[in-house]
């Protein structure tokens, strides 16, 4: 059943947006959302990191990584290190990420009942203004709500997308299953992510990598990954995207071959 809920839901994306063939695109740009994950961010935690870019570029047989001021909590090695597999696998030429790292706050403080400078109304008025356009959110939040209900999980992420829905960013939402904390599980936060993108009216949602199968953590916080957990999650993303991406060309196909039978 969730096979073909999924195929159904990539069916959709791909007439929507018909790019989903296996030659390498020119650009990718992807919106991250993302609560902390890395071990180096232990002693700079904020409640939530300004908004940051991450382009990296292959220039033919060579790869250019344009790094910005990312260290610390800015731009986390998960999605460096998947930029980088991405360009060296030819899925883009150049990719780009525009990360939104919240911290360990909850999704209801992110979408309205947080302290102000938990607010994403900046960031959301310049998606908005500079009509941005992003070809995935990649979702990656969740040990901060450990202990929530899923019911109430649920709306809050619900809500999180309608408010880049009405900033115009129309793109699919790979939710990665993160709700561990060291020993602690958020079941009902997992239970959300492990069924949204099998969810047959959620059609703008697909599976993430599961991060919480990644043993490598920082023996300071359980919460944390240490640089090889970092390595694992990206090529975990890199696993789920690439899935995602066939499942759309594989959707494409056959749109095509029953519209021209």
């Amino acid at each position: 059943m969730s096979l073909a809920v999924n195929f159904a839901k990539a069916l959709c994306f791909s007439l929507l947006f018909g790019n989903s063939n296996a030659e390498t695109l020119s650009r990718l740009n992807f919106l991250v959302i993302s609560g902390s994950t890395s071990s180096v961010c232990i002693e700079q935690q904020q409640r939530l990191s300004k908004s940051t870019f991450l382009v990296i570029e292959s220039d033919q047989a060579a790869v250019v990584r344009r790094y910005p001021d990312l260290s610390g909590c800015n731009g986390q090695p998960i999605w460096r290190n998947l930029g980088n597999m991405l360009v060296e696998r030819r899925h883009a030429h150049t990719v780009e990420f525009t990360s939104i790292e919240i911290g360990n706050a909850k999704l209801s403080e992110l979408i309205g009942n947080g302290p102000p400078e938990m607010s994403l109304s900046t960031v959301l008025e310049s998606i908005r203004k500079n009509n941005i356009r992003f070809d995935a959110v990649l979702f990656q939040q969740g040990p901060g709500d450990i202990g929530q209900t899923s019911r109430a999980y649920k709306d809050d992420f619900n809500r999180l997308v309608r408010l880049f829905s009405n900033a115009n960013v129309i793109a699919p939402w790979l939710i990665a299953r993160h709700s561990r904390c060291g020993d602690l599980i958020g079941r009902e936060v997992d239970d959300v992510q492990r069924l949204l993108p099998v969810d047959f009216f959620t059609r703008f949602y697909f599976a993430g990598p599961n991060i919480n199968l990644i043993e490598d953590r920082a023996v300071s916080n359980g919460c944390d990954l240490d640089q090889i957990g970092e390595y694992r999650a990206a090529a975990l993303w890199l696993q789920a995207y690439e899935a995602y991406r066939q499942l759309l060309g594989r959707a494409r196909r056959e749109a095509l071959l029953f519209l021209f039978s």
